[in-house]
Parts: structure tokens; sequence; C-alpha cells
């Protein structure tokens, strides 16, 4: 264990979000790092990404006690949101959770069809000497309304949001640092 205080500790950086379609492989979370063909990056973004995870406690009393005697996890969410900086249909297509896209045309259509999940992953700094540290949602299902403000005094930005779903069996995330790890230990 690392004594405290550790500059090796303080993570800075871009995180780089990967998407693929709801059953795609998953990344090795070994070092190399390889996604499946299938895994795409979204590109640039714009005040970087947020990863929040929010459980919903009910703290149990009872008559004998004025302290919470126990704990219920009642819900839980997991959240990834970012503002993507290149607003290209395929990005579009990922934030509209009712849409398809089509590559003859090329265009995405949306409204009234299937909702489509989603795989995704964001990449980034690691503590010690890990590589990278790999947060990975299996499903996601986008929640937020898409608007694009188009005007010459700025970038076009697309908010997203994929909302974790839960996959009977499996966690709702997890989080790993991958590569060879802290080397003083």
């Amino acid at each position: 264990m690392a004594t405290q205080p550790d500059v090796s500790q303080i993570l800075s950086g871009p995180g780089v979000i990967y998407i693929a379609p709801l059953g795609t492989a998953l990344p090795t979370l070994t070092f190399p790092l390889v996604f499946a063909p299938a895994w795409f990056q979204v590109g640039y973004t714009d005040a970087g990404v947020d990863v929040i995870y929010t459980p919903t406690i009910k703290e149990i009393y009872v008559d004998e006690e004025a302290a919470v005697v126990g704990d219920i996890l009642e819900k839980e969410k997991f959240v990834i949101q970012a503002h993507l900086a290149e607003v290209t249909l395929t990005n579009l297509n990922a934030s509209i959770a009712a849409s398809t896209y089509t590559t003859a045309t090329p265009q995405v259509t949306f409204g009234s069809q299937a909702l489509q999940y989603v795989m995704v992953a964001v990449v980034g700094p690691a503590p010690d000497t890990y590589n990278n540290r790999v947060i990975l949602c299996q499903k996601a299902i986008t929640t937020v309304a898409v608007s694009m403000k188009i005007t010459r005094k700025d970038k076009q930005v697309l908010p997203v949001s994929w909302d974790a779903r839960k996959i009977a069996g499996q966690v709702l995330g997890s989080i790993t640092d991958i590569g060879t790890g802290y080397e003083n230990s």
C-alpha cells in the first residue's frame, strides 16, 4: 500500500470513449488493451467525461434504537456523460436511443423506432505505474435530450448520457486498472 501523500495517485488527463453494439466482445482488460473491431471511438469531447454512480440507500430504524441499525440498497444508477465535440452521424446515432444509421444515404432517422442499447467504455489515466484505467458498462441506453446549437460563435457539441442497464448475473459496471502495476509495493 502506498504511503500518503503520494503524487502517483493524482490523476489527470483525458478519457477516450468507446461505443459498441450490445453483445460485442469485451475489451481484453489486460495490457496491451485490445478492443474488438465493432468498438469505435466517439472522438474529441468538450469538458471531459463524467462517470457517476449513485446508490439510493434506505435506512432501517427500530423502535428500541435512535440510530440506524441497517441499510437496504433500494436503487442504483450508473451514468457516463460527455459533450461530444465531433457531431458525426455515427455519434448522433449513438446519442439517440430510438435511431437508425444508414451508410448508403448517409442518414440518421429517429423517433418511433426500437430502442438501441450499446456498450460503453472509457479509457483514461490510471494511478501508479498502471497504463490505463478502463471504466466499462456492458449495457446502456441514452436518456438525455439531444440538442445541437448551430452558431458561428462557437463549435457544436452533442450532449450525451448513457445510463447503465442491468444484465442478469452481471455487475452494473466495472473500473479496472491495467498494465504493469505498482513496482514499489
